[in-house]
């Protein structure tokens, strides 16, 4: 695997993803991810376990590998981290197996030349002051963390060494951050985007989040992303379902019983959706104070 050129991205200013792990329980998805990524290097990979997980590893970094969960299920993971993740992350979202996937860790940074607010003691004291869960450590090259590791959002803010100091803020989705984020990504919006709209959630004073914030990157509200990702995997949930239902109706025995059920969810749906009219009529007739 080729690798990617740090210089350009930093003296770019680019978002970046830094770390991406994508996990699926389908056996045919991982097999063709595998052989993507095969592709892109046909040597240099070695056996290897990482957590649970028994595959191989690249010596990039680059790891696939599966492991048997608590419900007796195969469970198949990719992991790339480092500038490999950022190099691959649009070629593996066009990619058509990449939506069989979902994130449980994703990294996005940005990196930029020493602002003259970096005083890690003092900005660590600022953020306890606001109310923030804070810790650093201090040495040559100091960083800040803000937040739980085990929480959904953790920041980190610290010192790259790049012939002159830069200080790299650094996001890391797990949880349903990340399986939004890359819902969200899946979707075509960009890097840029999501960072900025996490960047904005962390509680960095005003002159910080500017000097980090992508111009031009449209906002996120992520409420309403999850909001629309629950829904969006709910229907999908339902689809799944509708070929067994077909199944049941042609079904001699219980055919009828299904039809049944069937009819009472479209009339209670229509029961619902004319309360609702209801209520909106009624509601309109009190603005314009009609009887």
């Amino acid at each position: 695997m080729k690798a990617s050129n740090a210089t350009g991205k930093i003296s770019s200013f680019a978002c970046w993803c830094d770390w991406l792990t994508i996990c699926t329980y389908k056996f045919e998805p991982y097999t063709m991810a595998v052989a993507y990524l095969r592709r892109q290097e046909e040597s240099g990979w070695k056996r290897k376990s990482w957590l649970q997980y028994e595959g191989f590893q690249h010596k990039t970094g680059v790891f696939y590998g599966h492991a048997t969960q608590s419900n007796k299920r195969e469970h198949y993971l990719i992991k790339i981290s480092g500038n490999l993740a950022g190099q691959y992350l649009g070629d593996i979202l066009a990619q058509g197996w990449a939506k069989s996937f979902y994130a449980t860790r994703i990294d996005l940074e940005r990196t930029r030349q020493k602002p003259e607010w970096w005083k890690p003691r003092e900005l660590a004291d600022w953020l306890r002051g606001e109310g923030k869960k804070v810790s650093m450590i201090e040495s040559e090259f100091s960083t800040v963390y803000i937040g739980s590791r085990t929480s959904g959002r953790f920041t980190r803010i610290y010192e790259k060494d790049y012939e002159s100091i830069y200080v790299r803020l650094e996001i890391e989705l797990k949880k349903k951050h990340a399986a939004i984020a890359w819902d969200y990504l899946l979707s075509g919006k960009s890097v840029e985007s999501l960072y900025a709209s996490h960047l904005e959630k962390i509680g960095l004073f005003e002159r910080a989040v500017a000097d980090y914030l992508p111009q031009d990157a449209d906002r996120l509200d992520l409420a309403l992303v999850e909001k629309e990702t629950k829904m969006g995997k709910r229907l999908e949930w339902l689809k799944t379902l509708q070929a067994t239902f077909i199944k049941m109706l042609h079904d001699h025995d219980i055919g009828a019983m299904t039809a049944d059920i069937f009819y009472a969810v479209l009339a209670d749906y229509e029961r619902v959706n004319n309360d609702n009219l209801d209520k909106g009529d009624t509601k309109e007739r009190q603005n314009r104070n009609l009887p």
